[in-house]
């Protein structure tokens, strides 16, 4: 099941908020030895603000297991700030139909069949919430070894706009475009036997830009 999340209204979901801070925190900072602030146990930047978005997937049990963050590229954003060099191909983006893909997980502990199910409908998720807010693609960076396993294999194609970039502290990132169409949501679905459709909730508070 797929829940999706703002600051505003979190309250709906209990304590999916934090929860997803927590299970970052094992991901990134225990797992991936990322250096990130921490507080009691929950894993956060300067990018966890009002105008972030937050997908979570949890299993036939209701616990969480998978999740995601979405943010506007018209607000402050990870790839600006911290790897501009890594965008040579375009101009970096900075509008309300372009937003950032950060800080995606899935469970290593869950099966396969449950991995590809949790991690099919993000891929949706993302899919349907843009189709239905008018956002036409998305921009994010991952080790090159990642591309292929996470968006290209699932349907998704990537554009990439610049080359693999070393960033000194982890593994070299290559950072892609995904755009957005209903086609690429039927090829997602079919590719990863995802049924239509994953979110039951569109309508969130959010920015109304002229």
């Amino acid at each position: 099941m797929i829940n999706i999340l703002n600051f505003e209204t979190a309250h709906h979901h209990g304590d999916a908020l934090p929860t997803l801070l927590k299970l970052r925190y094992s991901e990134f900072v225990e797992r991936q030895k990322y250096e990130v602030p921490v507080y009691n146990g929950m894993e956060y930047d300067q990018y966890d603000t009002p105008a972030a978005i937050y997908i979570v997937w949890r299993d036939s049990h209701g616990k969480m297991r998978a999740g995601t963050r979405i943010i506007p590229t018209n607000r402050p954003y990870m790839i600006k700030d911290l790897w501009p060099d890594s965008v040579q191909y375009i101009d970096l983006p900075s509008s309300p139909t372009v937003w950032e893909i950060t800080r995606f997980f899935v469970d290593k502990n869950m099966d396969d069949s449950q991995r590809q199910q949790a991690h099919g409908e993000i891929l949706c998720a993302y899919l349907e919430f843009a189709l239905h807010h008018g956002v036409e693609s998305y921009i994010g960076t991952a080790p090159p070894r990642l591309w292929k396993h996470t968006l290209i294999k699932c349907g998704w194609p990537v554009e990439f706009v610049g080359e693999v970039t070393e960033i000194g502290f982890s593994e070299k990132i290559q950072t892609g475009v995904m755009h957005v169409s209903p086609q690429i949501l039927e090829n997602v679905r079919t590719t990863m036997g995802i049924q239509p459709h994953v979110l039951s909730e569109f309508e969130l508070p959010m920015e109304k830009v002229a």
